[in-house]
């Protein structure tokens, strides 16, 4: 029996109206490939390891006024929440069932999410809080262990192959995501 619907963010609930590379060129300016964006400081980025302050370090580029909250202000500006995945998101819940958001974000992302989406999701759970990301196993285990549930009592929803994957390893259900007409009609497969 399914106890626990988590939601992956990027692509299934929200989509971005320009890209975060058009919107950082653009800011600072250069093209990335003019400069150091290695893919081991965006994994820091994601995982908390670093702050805004740091990545603007790593990858050697002096923040001007204009880049502090750069990230939370390119995200209010770009990112659309979906209004199709809302429709489904209230109707789960009023059904009873337990929504979950587990995404792998930055810190000044989390932060706007959870303004906009909390009312819909009993926990929201992001790599930037937790040290690890997708599809790393112990990303899902520590959602596991803080939702106090086994992996065959959750449907794990997600845009990308490789995070299912490794959702399947944990015993959950799960669908990828294509589109929200598909996912109403998978969702019927797994719910009551």
């Amino acid at each position: 029996m399914i106890k626990v619907i988590i939601f992956d963010f990027g692509e299934v609930i929200g989509y971005r109206k320009s890209s975060f590379r058009k919107e950082l060129e653009k800011n600072i300016g250069k093209k990335i490939k003019s400069f150091k964006l290695k893919q081991e400081v965006i994994d820091k980025f994601i995982i908390g390891k670093i702050n805004e302050d740091q990545f603007w370090e790593m990858i050697k580029i002096r923040p001007k006024k204009s880049y502090k909250n750069f990230f939370l202000k390119e995200y209010e500006k770009n990112v659309r929440i979906k209004k199709g995945m809302l429709k489904i998101l209230k109707s789960l819940k009023k059904k009873g069932y337990n929504l979950v958001l587990a995404s792998n974000l930055i810190k000044p992302q989390s932060l706007f999410l959870k303004k906009k989406l909390s009312k819909y999701f009993s926990l929201l759970i992001f790599s930037c809080e937790i040290g690890t990301q997708k599809p790393y196993k112990k990303f899902y285990s520590t959602v596991l262990k803080r939702l106090n549930v086994r992996g065959e009592e959750c449907l794990f929803i997600d845009n990308e192959e490789e995070n299912i994957k490794t959702a399947k390893l944990f015993g959950m259900k799960t669908i990828l995501f294509k589109n929200t007409k598909q996912l109403k009609e998978e969702l019927k497969k797994f719910l009551p």
